[in-house]
């Protein structure tokens, strides 16, 4: 599981605290198989949320299966309650592990997802599992009980397997959970203790100084040290009418010094990493005691924007909840159709995850303010089911993934770039001349009746403001021109695609 691309020193998540009736005992088993030394959680009650008023007003489940269909969302349809977890290394916000469980309304055979996707049946501690060619295993824990771990390290699986129900999560993380057990339908917890020191978060604040501080009568030193206590970032989500979220940043230390800003130093953080969301521009904003939050309505757009940032370990799990649809007895069947159906499928669900990310760009203020969004849906194409698939399409799937990342690169690398030159931007000199007593002295030597010289100075509060906002102005405007470069590219490939596909196959892409 991977969750967004957050700023070191204040990662970020969305939370809302809003206990229901308990439902412990429903989570217990699933939340005791969490392996030791995680740092992420997210928990999902498919069902609840699908029983909720707006689920029903607005046909969610018709939709939810269209959605996991095209590979927009990958929990898939008949699964009750979801559970992702992973450590992940804060420093370049990449998984070390991830794990996997699902709770589905009815059994998974093993061996159908094995023929299905190429995988081996195996048993590992006494479990049925199966190693996948994605390197990832799947483990059947019971008969309506799933889970994955990536990497399939298979002597890591044994160790999870053996070490059961009873793993003990941090504590922040456990707070997180109490939440879901308590009703809450999305919560999704990232702890961030000791991650940063106050040193590191006074550089970043002299180096890029946020918006939110500008103008503001801040002690840096102070700030420095409140942030460095961040405990951590929850996230949920409650369905009513409609979904409404909140952001709870956590900290040890009393968060009074952000008293001022604090919310919109939340939200200008969330823009620079790419992952603002248009609802958080209404959004609510409080700082109390050891805690900022951001709170309002979220939109279906918005809620489906946050759950694509979550994904199962494996592509086969997205579909290993369905294939007891298979029967034992399989009727023969015509490789060409098999093959134009898997391409036809594949096809249509790289370009709905395109339009959507078209859709999305459509209504964000910048490029940049979607750039995490590039990396996660090229991650989600990477995951689709490939088997049977016309190698020509994987190949253009392949070239999109690719692309989306070199977008979100360019995203990354216009902030890397904007941090660097605004450090010199502000360490910039100016070399004026001086004038006295009649007599001139240039560079070049004396002429006229006076005497004077040249001197550097540094440039003042103003100028290095000025100097700054257009460094930030110019590297957006590069980074624009070269993200739609390569997402017309990819317009490019994909009706050139679609018209081979269509005359190869004789049916419409």
């Amino acid at each position: 599981m991977t969750i967004g691309r957050f700023l070191r020193f204040f990662a970020l998540g969305l939370a809302l605290i809003v206990p229901l009736n308990s439902a412990q005992a429903q989570w217990d088993s699933l939340v005791g198989r969490v392996p030791r030394g995680a740092n992420t959680i997210a928990l999902f009650d498919v069902q609840k949320i699908l029983a909720s008023p707006v689920a029903k007003n607005e046909e969610w489940s018709t939709k939810f299966d269209r959605m996991y269909a095209s590979g927009l969302t990958s929990i898939p349809p008949g699964t009750n309650r979801v559970l992702l977890a992973s450590q992940v290394d804060l420093e370049f916000m990449e998984p070390i592990w991830e794990v996997g469980l699902v709770e589905s309304n009815s059994p998974v055979p093993l061996a159908t997802v094995a023929r299905t996707h190429g995988g081996t049946l195996d048993e590992v501690s006494g479990l049925s599992a199966v190693a996948l060619p994605d390197d990832s295993v799947i483990v059947s824990f019971d008969a309506k009980t799933v889970g994955a771990m990536s990497p399939g390290n298979r002597q890591e699986v044994g160790r999870w397997i053996r070490a059961g129900e009873n793993n003990p999560l941090s504590a922040y993380l456990a707070e997180g959970v109490r939440f879901a057990t308590s009703g809450t339908p999305i919560i999704i917890a990232l702890d961030l203790q000791d991650v940063v020191t106050p040193v590191d978060v006074r550089r970043r604040l002299e180096e890029n100084p946020p918006a939110a501080l500008k103008g503001k009568q801040v002690d840096l030193a102070e700030i420095s040290q409140v942030l460095s206590t961040i405990r951590g970032v929850t996230l949920g989500i409650t369905f009513g009418e409609r979904p409404y979220c909140a952001i709870k940043v956590d900290f040890f230390d009393d968060t009074a010094a952000l008293s001022d800003f604090g919310p919109a130093l939340l939200a200008e953080v969330l823009e620079r990493r790419g992952a603002m969301l248009d609802d958080m521009a209404n959004w609510k904003g409080k700082v109390d005691g050891k805690r900022v939050s951001l709170e309002g309505p979220l939109s279906t757009d918005g809620l489906r924007r946050i759950t694509s940032l979550l994904s199962l370990p494996t592509s086969t799990m997205h579909s290993a909840t369905k294939v007891e649809e298979a029967t034992a007895v399989e009727t023969p069947s015509d490789p060409a159709t098999d093959m134009a159906v898997a391409t036809q499928q594949y096809f249509k669900s790289v370009t709905r995850m395109l339009d959507d990310l078209r859709g999305q760009r459509g209504k964000s203020q910048s490029v940049g303010q979607i750039g995490v969004w590039f990396d996660n849906y090229a991650r989600k194409i990477d995951r689709l089911p490939m088997v049977g698939v016309d190698p020509e399409a994987l190949d253009y799937g392949g070239y999109v993934a690719a692309t989306l990342r070199d977008a979100a690169m360019s995203v990354k690398g216009v902030g890397i770039r904007t941090r660097v030159r605004k450090v010199e931007a502000s360490n910039q000199t100016v070399t004026e001349g001086y004038y006295a007593g009649g007599y001139r002295y240039g560079r070049y030597g004396a002429y006229g009746g006076g005497y004077g010289g040249t001197y550097e100075r540094g440039l003042t509060g103003t100028e290095a403001d000025s100097a700054r906002a257009q460094v930030s102005s110019q590297e957006r405007a590069i980074g624009a021109v070269s993200v739609n470069t390569l997402l017309q590219d990819v317009q490019d490939a994909t009706s050139d695609m679609r018209r081979k596909l269509t005359q190869k196959y004789m049916i419409e892409f």
